[in-house]
């Protein structure tokens, strides 16, 4: 209690506890600012981050969307090969099954032709005979007149 007493009652003393703490006021109110710049830096990094964030998940979820549609567009793409596929074979099915009539009637045809040709033969036989017949009829008629 005696040094304290004497310690205040000197001015010198006084005066350096006083800028003393005055020193340490001063040091923690600059660690403070300093504390507090640094806090606010944080935070508008958090908010910067927070709307990176929400930009991403915009982006991504168009890019999904995106996607999605691409995906759609290719499952109607397949799905209109697929019917230009069936269709190219029922086309390729069609023109073998009528190649194949084609065949049959040409076929056909071919035996019809003989067939004609062998009636026209017999017919141009026939009338030769139906000619000499004739001849030998007019002949038979002429011998009956006489």
């Amino acid at each position: 209690p005696h040094i304290q007493n004497q310690q205040l009652h000197h001015p010198h003393i006084q005066h350096q506890q006083q800028q003393q703490t005055d020193e340490t006021i001063t040091s923690l109110q600059t660690d403070i600012e300093s504390l507090l710049n640094h806090q606010t830096t944080l935070y508008t990094n958090i908010q910067n981050l927070s709307t990176t964030i929400h930009e991403n998940e915009q982006t991504m979820i168009n890019q999904v969307n995106q996607i999605d549609t691409l995906i759609e567009q290719v499952a109607d793409v397949e799905a209109y090969a697929s019917a230009e596929s069936n269709a190219a074979l029922e086309y390729k099915n069609n023109c073998t099954k009528l190649s194949e009539i084609l065949q049959s009637k040409e076929k056909e045809i071919y035996i019809k032709t003989k067939e004609c040709e062998d009636i026209q033969f017999n017919n141009t036989c026939y009338k030769d005979e139906i000619d000499i017949l004739k001849k030998k009829l007019k002949k038979k008629e002429r011998e009956l007149e006489n």
